[in-house]
């Protein structure tokens, strides 16, 4: 978990913060869910696409898009999984941060990918921000800064299919509870 005594570092990024920032959450079907689940392994090309979707702070009736792009570059061992993330509209009270772009390498530790499935992390001026997929119960969470006040921190729960990403996040002010949010995005 992201603590607010870590360095801070530039903005974060915007649809992994997307994902995190206060999000409005469409329902994937329990029988989508359960079969992707039951798939063993993560294979990146399944999730490869544009993304779109929102985020809503249901606290302060605040929404905006969320976007992000995933491709896969390079064959094998070398293969590499490429996120771009965007949140638009002012999430945190900040204004509307610039797209973020990670690069995942196959294997393990941060910014990495494997059957298992994936787990990013970044370290930019305003904060620290994580993200990790396990493909065993299709599980999206994470954690990170507002890129605008370090004093707001956020984390997120929620799910990831090949179609439909839904987060819950929770939002603090000070290490207590300040804003609900959701997420939600379809690949197109």
């Amino acid at each position: 978990m992201i603590r607010r005594g870590m360095v801070l570092g530039g903005t974060v990024a915007p649809a992994m913060l997307a994902l995190a920032v206060g999000l409005v959450a469409t329902a994937s079907s329990d029988v989508e869910q359960r079969a992707e689940a039951s798939k063993s392994k993560f294979k990146p090309k399944k999730v490869t696409g544009k993304w779109r979707g929102e985020w809503v702070n249901h606290t302060f009736d605040t929404d905006g898009p969320a976007t992000m792009k995933l491709k896969v570059k390079g064959k094998g061992k070398k293969q590499k999984f490429i996120g771009t993330f965007d949140l638009g509209g002012n999430a945190f009270g900040c204004p509307n941060p610039a797209p973020r772009k990670v690069t995942m390498k196959k294997g393990k530790g941060p910014n990495s990918w494997n059957s298992k499935g994936f787990k990013a992390n970044w370290e930019n001026a305003q904060g620290p921000a994580e993200l990790t997929f396990k493909q065993k119960g299709m599980k999206f969470t994470g954690a990170g800064l507002s890129p605008c006040t370090p004093d707001i921190a956020y984390s997120y729960s929620g799910k990831m299919t090949t179609k439909k990403v839904r987060a819950a996040v929770d939002i603090t002010l000070n290490d207590e509870p300040f804003a609900n949010s959701s997420l939600t995005m379809k690949k197109k």
